[in-house]
């Protein structure tokens, strides 16, 4: 192998490494772990409101008093 040759394949060695220690690169990499985070933390909440068992809440109760109101207390 030539000098040249071997040259040229070191450069092409480190232009094939991704730049991480620059600021742009940094920031890339924490906003792409912060949408990772939200899409675990979304899809984990979605599977738990999913198999956890159904509880009445305030408003569901609301609306099933809605019927009980009398005609008069009504808007």
């Amino acid at each position: 192998m030539s000098f040249a040759e071997i040259a040229d394949n070191k450069w092409e060695s480190e232009s094939a490494k991704p730049p991480v220690k620059n600021i742009a690169a940094m920031a890339s990499m924490l906003m792409m772990g912060v949408f990772a985070l939200l899409f675990a933390a979304l899809l984990i909440g979605a599977i738990v409101g999913t198999l956890s068992p159904k509880t009445g809440n305030s408003l569901e109760k609301r609306f099933q008093d809605m019927d009980s109101v009398p005609a008069a207390a009504k808007p």
